[in-house]
């Protein structure tokens, strides 16, 4: 007998090159199969090759993936929110941010047809009597509308709000501000994007998020340069939203003139009971890596004369100085 060392398995596959223990893993992962297979099904004689899928029919089937269009399923939904895609004998699944519909079935039996937009079925009514918070959760989920995903929605950058204004209180009103006006409406379109992170991606701008109020202290968010520059940690720089702006910004470095087909947006605010604040769009000065495996970006604010001359960002910034102030007296 001989331990199958599982680590490997929730490392990140998608760097390349593979490190040697990932390698290991892979081939021992898929080499262990047939034993495992032949304890399973008898254990005391081994198992002539083909004979398993002979005698044993249910074990075979076929699997089937699709390549689901971003654009093109953004566009269905948009003139028609009530549709949905249905899947027979399968799912869909995200997987490197790529849409994929995955269908299986018996091997010998008809194989389903192929994914398709489909009239979303009416939501059963609930049942009578006072429903608990959780139960009005589920259905607030079941009665938005379908998701469209953000990496398929373009930002207008040429009609950007102006730097310096409030955005709103969530991470929702500032994506709604900077992207298409046919998806601002949220009770008509539902954008899916991780509100949890820091950092979102649509189809040409990634989008930055900063809360100076309650940091954690492996965080180095602040303004230099007289207001012009802002370091912005980014702790998961290996992540596929956050290694595609690291590969942007680089290429981007290296030209003279500003790439107008895609850009990094920035918004901040003081604390979670203020507003974001939108700081325009931004170029990477300089990128610091840290032993903790994060990477601080310093952050040039191009348009920081626009900036400066609203009130609300004047406001705001006022509110950001003290709790950075506040946040230095404490550590």
């Amino acid at each position: 007998q001989k331990f199958l060392d599982k680590e490997a398995q929730c490392s990140d596959w998608t760097v390349r090159p593979l490190t040697v223990q990932q390698l290991e893993y892979a081939a021992l992962d898929a080499a262990v199969l047939p034993y495992l297979l032949e304890r399973l099904l008898d254990g005391s004689r081994p198992t002539p090759a083909g004979e398993v899928c002979r005698t044993h029919a249910a074990a075979r089937f076929s699997v089937r993936y699709a390549l689901l269009d971003p654009r093109l399923e953004a566009l269905h939904l948009a003139r028609t929110p009530s549709r949905v895609y249905r899947v027979p004998h399968g799912s869909i699944r995200v997987c490197m941010s790529q849409r994929l519909a995955r269908q299986s079935w018996s091997t010998g039996a008809d194989p389903p047809g192929p994914p398709e937009l489909a009239v979303r079925e009416a939501d059963p009514q609930p049942p009578l009597g006072k429903a608990t918070k959780r139960q009005k959760l589920r259905a607030n989920v079941k009665n938005r509308p379908p998701p469209v995903p953000l990496s398929s929605i373009r930002s207008h950058l040429d009609n950007l709000p102006r730097p310096g204004t409030f955005a709103g209180y969530t991470k929702e009103s500032c994506v709604c501000s900077v992207i298409d006006d046919q998806y601002s409406d949220t009770t008509q379109t539902y954008i899916g994007f991780n509100r949890k992170s820091a950092i979102v991606q649509s189809e040409n701008a990634w989008i930055l998020f900063v809360n100076f109020c309650g940091r954690e202290a492996e965080y180095r968010e602040k303004f230099l340069c007289g207001d012009r520059q802002m370091v912005f940690t980014m702790k998961k720089p290996d992540a596929f939203i956050e290694r595609g702006m690291l590969t942007f910004l680089v290429e981007r470095g290296e030209k003279a003139p500003v790439d107008r087909e895609k850009q990094v947006l920035l918004f901040a605010r003081p604390g979670t009971r203020s507003k974001f604040v939108f700081c325009g769009r931004c170029a990477c000065a300089q990128m610091t890596a840290r032993g903790n495996g994060a990477t601080d970006l310093l952050l040039d604010l191009l348009d920081f004369e626009q900036l400066i001359e609203e009130e609300d960002y004047k406001r705001a910034f006022a509110k950001m100085n003290e709790s950075l102030e506040n946040v230095a007296g404490v550590s």
